[in-house]
């Protein structure tokens, strides 16, 4: 069974500090796999060779059809993406407990070594503005966490619809 699938995003810490490429990868994933889910088990419903089931619910399902669709399509595409927030994840938290949250600073100490030292501002808000700012480390904690939250709600919509036309139970 083939099925188009977003292209496998690169995972580096600057992709998940500037998360526009790994989001877009996750949206995408979820709207062609996890969206169409109804879509496409009716259509293996047109398959004449597969096993007719019947449900507690009442609607006809196409198990063999359907075990290969949740195997090759669905848990891949869910495993790509846990992979996806799972990295991020880890690499912020790591960057959290090492240095600060600063995510970036591997790049910047070359830089900063080569700079002649800056002079703090003159304005005594302009600090306390930089103090409040979230590092880079929890902003990327805050999008894994709200994506997280996401997933969370198009599994399960997304595994009532394939128990209901299929009768497999994903946990």
């Amino acid at each position: 069974m083939s099925s188009w699938t977003p292209p496998k995003p690169g995972l580096t810490a600057a992709n998940c500090i500037e998360a526009r490429a790994l989001r877009q990868f996750l949206r995408a994933s979820r709207k062609t796999v996890d969206d169409r889910v109804l879509v496409t088990i009716s259509k293996l419903g047109n398959d004449t060779a597969a096993e007719q089931i019947k449900h507690n619910s009442g609607y006809t399902g196409y198990k063999p059809a359907c075990n290969e669709f949740v195997q090759e399509v669905l848990l891949p595409a869910w495993n790509e993406r846990d992979r996806v927030l799972t990295y991020c994840g880890d690499v912020a938290r790591l960057a959290k407990d090492k240095k600060g949250g600063d995510m970036t600073e591997a790049a910047q100490t070359q830089d900063e070594n080569e700079k002649p030292a800056k002079r703090q501002p003159l304005d005594p808000y302009a600090a306390e503005a930089r103090t409040n700012q979230k590092s880079d480390a929890d902003r990327v904690l805050d999008w894994v966490e709200t994506e997280r939250t996401i997933e969370g709600i198009v599994r399960d919509t997304t595994r009532a619809e394939v128990y209901d036309k299929c009768g497999i139970s994903l946990q």
